[in-house]
């Protein structure tokens, strides 16, 4: 049980950097996308 905690909390700890990297990546799109418009 304690093992599979762990290694969940490793794969967390590497796919959450990757998923706000991702996030910050369509916020700059979306806002290019609003300054095409304005």
């Amino acid at each position: 049980m304690t093992t599979i905690l762990l290694k969940n909390r490793i794969n967390f700890g590497n796919f959450f950097p990757k998923f706000s990297e991702t996030l910050r990546f369509f916020q700059k799109k979306i806002d290019s996308i609003r300054k095409r418009i304005v």
